[in-house]
């Protein structure tokens, strides 16, 4: 499932990424690797806010439609 349908408070699992080469590595090197735990702290106009490792990232939902998650 996209990460782009998760819910404010929702922990997932990254599980792969979609993508050409410059946007996979762009997302790895922000903490989105498979199994890395991902929290949903915030969502307005489709924009997300998300905890990473300890890190608060934000990502629109062209980006977060590439990232493939799985129940935590």
């Amino acid at each position: 499932m996209p990460l782009a349908m998760m819910k404010i408070g929702d922990e997932v699992r990254v599980e792969s990424i979609a993508g050409n080469d410059g946007t996979r590595k762009r997302l790895e090197t922000l903490g989105f690797v498979p199994g890395t735990a991902v929290r949903v702290l915030q969502i307005a106009a489709g924009n997300m806010i998300l905890a990473v490792h300890e890190s608060r990232i934000a990502l629109g939902k062209d980006v977060a439609m590439r990232i493939r998650v799985e129940a935590a």
